[in-house]
């Protein structure tokens, strides 16, 4: 049974109960060098060995954590200004776009197809895969 405390940082345990009964808590702090998901695996041993315990292993578990950064300020310039840059450049897009280029367009469409269907099923699939 593991329950997470109100304190950062700290697992406490419940009781084992076997022939002998253990109750044990403690902490330990876990630092990741990437973001992501990953899996901690605990296993706590007596100091010996005996006729209950012959391994000597009292407790086995795995545990999911993930590992995060924190908001920073530059973050949130760096979300606005690429909102910016995006609206930008779509509304430049729009005015370079001339009549006569969606008429040839819409006379040879076998390019612009083949562009959305592997913009929206071919590179997701492959994506997925990956």
């Amino acid at each position: 049974m593991c329950a997470n405390s109100n304190k950062h940082n700290v697992l406490q345990l419940g009781t084992f109960s076997g022939q002998k009964e253990y109750t044990v808590s403690g902490s330990f702090e876990v630092g990741g060098l990437f973001l992501g998901k990953t899996t901690v695996d605990l296993t706590l041993h007596t100091d010996t060995a005996d006729d209950f315990y012959p391994d000597d292993e009292l407790f086995v578990d795995s545990y999911e954590v993930g590992v995060i950064r924190r908001p920073r300020p530059i973050d949130a310039a760096f979300n606005i200004l690429l909102t910016i840059m995006i609206l930008l450049n779509n509304i430049l897009f729009g005015l370079l776009f001339e009549l006569n280029d969606a008429k040839l367009i819409f006379k040879k469409p076998v390019a612009p197809i083949i562009g959305f269907v592997c913009q929206y099923t071919i590179m997701p699939t492959v994506s997925y895969i990956m």
